[in-house]
């Protein structure tokens, strides 16, 4: 892959499962954005950083040993920081972990086909956040070896933002090490991403005053580090409950189960058609994808907590999910994957043999979406 193809979505694959697209057994009504604030940490201890789009992802700067701002692709998909060949210089806290790992990542071509594989070597160095005083003095991260070329990632590499079960380095994620080295005053982070591509990351609370309204999140539970449920909703009306759901900002599209993506586009009367094409090596998937005149997108989204989850919040008063259930859309800007002649296709897609939703960019664009290991839970809310 040239650096110049986007990646669509970063899960790291462990093995085959059920699964081809999963990495592990896992059992336009409003346009908003963002305001930029200054400076970069509030009174309440929340620490804030912008984070810049390019292409249909999302970028922040770091510093790791002697580099500073290198762009990593924000990834909440994977839990590694990952750095491009020849991406690194050392300072003089920079140590060899002694020890390689191949990884391969899934479905790395912007139409969702494809892998991506290499071999990172593991260092630790000290790495900062520019314009923030968060800093982790020994903090691994891999350097990727092979190939040579061309670049693995857009930029100059990709920071992972799940935990630490998640990490193929098997070392303890940056985020991880923010927490347990209490810089930050509670162990969340949001994500704030406009549709205008503009973003920021917010880290140790929640900015309530970047969120529409009251402030107030729709509160979900956790399966884990991200997975959720969530209901399946067209047109205002939910046609699927309880549905597993990973959310990954490193996601270039919405991928749903076969047959639910199919009923979405028959409800909705759009055309769709199916094809077999090479997910990896060896693995072929049958992907759905629908069409639909750019003029009149239909309305698909997503309602937090899944209805089948209220019932947590009336039977456990300390259950941090909420007792109501809130419909979330899909932006019409973000719902266009692209468009040829007024005709529009759907960033929503189909496939085969698909168990979960993995919802990526399209749903995260107009939100602000809390992931808080503290308690176990996700939030959601619209963008002011």
């Amino acid at each position: 892959m040239r650096a110049s193809i986007l990646i669509s979505l970063w899960i790291p694959i462990l093995s085959y499962s059920t699964t081809v697209f999963a990495s592990r057994t896992l059992d336009p009504s409003h346009v908003a954005t963002i305001p930029k604030r200054s400076p970069p940490t509030n009174d309440e201890g929340i620490i804030s950083t912008s984070l810049f789009q390019d292409g249909k992802f999302w970028f922040a700067n770091f510093s790791i040993g002697n580099v500073s701002n290198l762009a990593l692709l924000v990834d909440t998909g994977s839990s590694d920081i990952l750095l491009n060949r020849e991406k690194y210089l050392p300072s003089g806290s920079s140590k060899d972990l002694n020890k390689e790992v191949n990884i391969s990542f899934s479905t790395s071509n912007s139409d969702g086909t494809g892998s991506e594989s290499m071999t990172v070597h593991a260092l630790s160095d000290a790495i900062s956040l520019p314009g923030t005083n968060l800093i982790i003095p020994s903090q691994a991260f891999g350097e990727v070896t092979t190939p040579i070329s061309p670049p693995q990632f857009p930029h100059d590499g990709l920071i992972g933002l799940s935990s630490q079960e998640n990490s193929l380095l098997n070392f303890d994620p940056w985020f991880t090490s923010l927490c347990a080295t209490h810089q930050i005053p509670a162990c969340r982070f949001g994500l704030a991403l406009g549709v205008n591509k503009t973003g920021m990351i917010y880290l140790g609370g929640v900015e309530e005053g970047v969120i529409k309204g009251e402030g107030e999140l729709s509160k979900a539970p956790l399966q884990s580090e991200w997975v959720t449920w969530g209901d399946v909703v067209f047109g205002g009306e939910v046609i699927e409950r309880g549905a597993r759901m990973l959310m990954d900002s490193g996601t270039a599209v919405i991928f749903g189960p076969f047959d639910v993506v199919q009923n979405l586009f028959n409800l909705a009367g759009i055309q769709s058609i199916s094809r077999v094409t090479l997910l990896r090596e060896g693995v072929n998937a049958t992907i759905l994808t629908g069409y639909y005149p750019c003029a009149t997108p239909p309305i698909f989204g997503f309602g937090f907590p899944s209805l089948a989850n209220i019932s947590l919040a009336e039977s456990n008063m300390s259950s941090p999910v909420s007792n109501s259930s809130r419909i979330f859309n899909v932006a019409a800007e973000a719902l266009v994957q692209n468009s040829t002649n007024g005709i529009c296709t759907s960033s929503i897609y189909g496939a085969k043999d698909l168990d979960l939703w993995l919802v990526g960019q399209p749903f995260f664009q107009g939100r602000y979406i809390d992931h808080n290991f503290d308690n176990g839970s996700m939030g959601f809310a619209d963008l002011g």
